[in-house]
């Protein structure tokens, strides 16, 4: 048996950060749980469908200032567990904001590996 191709082109890294999902107009507390140089994953408690737009806002600290960012993400896949939702989503728009949030990750994880 082949085993199957992985779909994913770069390294996920696991984190536990609060952001605000605006769904719909509806401004919701989500948790990023993983993230990539091209998607995320988050916990909300809305079901959300395949090519749904939510607008992620978090703050990250960057240069000695917090700064607040907004990420744009479309839904991928959304799976129920008890009272929340796993969704997988990609980024619409790669920003330097994000950019740096992904490398701030990496590096924290691979300080923690060494």
């Amino acid at each position: 048996m082949v085993a199957p191709m992985e779909k994913r082109q770069f390294e996920r890294f696991p984190v536990h950060r609060g952001s605000v999902a605006n769904i719909n107009g509806q401004h919701l507390y989500s948790t990023i749980t993983d993230i990539s140089e091209t998607g995320l994953s988050f916990i909300c408690a809305p079901e959300l469908q395949h090519g749904d737009k939510v607008d992620l806002t978090l703050e990250i600290r960057q240069d000695q200032e917090t700064k607040t960012i907004h990420i744009l993400v479309e839904v991928v896949r959304c799976l129920k567990d008890d009272f929340e939702h796993y969704v997988g989503a990609t980024v619409k728009i790669i920003t330097e904001e994000f950019k740096a949030l992904v490398q701030q990750i990496q590096q924290s994880r691979l300080s923690l590996a060494s």
